[in-house]
């Protein structure tokens, strides 16, 4: 089983993930796990076993997907958002899941499909207005 080629950092952050998974989405050890129910209860958990090491900040996650705007049509736009979370620290994700999180309700839909340049422009606008707390902490 490839879970034994883990590193202790790797291992901790999948275990963390699993008993997310388990106490909030009643996930047992048969696949598939309920993903709907672990973006929205898990996402620290899951930005912590899905890393890179190149977008350090926030910041420069934010500017990946920005970037995926260009990229049309489907799967494209999809696997750009992903690549570029795959690329980037826990600790850029996290602070941009909260700005989606607070983002998203507001945008819903201009954000049919996240990473569409209607839904960047709005997502920014909320960076004046109802998610400038999270914004900030996206910029630092």
């Amino acid at each position: 089983m490839c879970i034994s080629y883990l590193g202790s950092p790797g291992l901790g952050e999948f275990q963390a993930l699993a008993q997310c998974a388990v106490t909030k989405c009643q996930a047992t050890d048969d696949a598939p796990w309920n993903t709907d129910c672990l973006d929205a209860n898990c996402a620290d958990e899951m930005a912590g076993c899905v890393w890179g090491c190149t977008l350090v900040s926030c910041n420069s996650l934010w500017s990946c997907v920005r970037g995926c705007a260009a990229t049309t049509g489907s799967p494209g736009l999809s696997e750009c958002r992903q690549a570029c979370a795959r690329e980037a620290l826990t600790t850029a994700q996290v602070p941009l899941l909260r700005v989606f999180e607070c983002g998203l309700p507001s945008c819903h839909e201009e954000c049919d499909q996240l990473g569409d340049l209607a839904c960047i422009t709005c997502l920014e606008a909320t960076a004046e207005s109802s998610c400038a707390d999270e914004w900030r902490l996206c910029q630092d």
